[in-house]
């Protein structure tokens, strides 16, 4: 897949881990799925039916690709696909890699969408979770989340739900 041709992409080159130490980041991209994939996914996913459009945003392949060894992304709650997403993992990007939530001190732990931080500082890790390849879960977004220890791209099905 071509990172010219994602139609959201987030960029997380430069991070602070825990104390301000600079920590390589990695690179988000999301694709919109075929018209043979849209279709299997409305044919096969109940959830998914009520997804109105082809065209829609919310069905889509997401990559997260490692960038000089940047093995982690931004701790971030998801943008405007819905409170929900749903995901099959088609590869995990690595023998251990997890996605972990967070509470950021001061704050309540359900936030807004949208919000994405550049440090990992005043966060408490409050779940941590590896995911095996060729597992659908479903991610409540509206929780500061990550995904660590990205060895090789990191590709799922992604749905968002509402």
């Amino acid at each position: 897949m071509d990172p010219a041709n994602s139609y959201i992409s987030g960029n997380s080159p430069v991070l602070a881990d825990s104390i301000g130490n600079r920590l390589s980041g990695s690179v988000y991209h999301r694709y919109r799925v075929s018209d043979r994939i849209y279709q299997w996914v409305i044919d096969h996913v109940p959830p998914a039916q009520h997804i109105p459009s082809r065209l829609n945003f919310k069905i889509g392949i997401q990559v997260f690709h490692p960038v000089n060894c940047g093995q982690t992304y931004d701790p971030h709650t998801d943008g405007p696909r819905g409170d929900y997403i749903l995901n099959y993992l088609i590869d995990a990007g690595g023998d251990n890699v997890l996605t972990k939530w967070y509470h950021q001190q001061g704050y309540p732990l359900v936030r807004d969408p949208g919000i994405n931080l550049k440090s990992f500082e005043n966060l408490i890790e409050v779940y941590s979770h590896h995911v095996p390849a060729h597992t659908w879960f479903r991610v409540y977004g509206r929780i500061l989340h990550t995904v660590v220890n990205i060895e090789r791209p990191r590709i799922a099905l992604s749905l968002g739900l509402g």
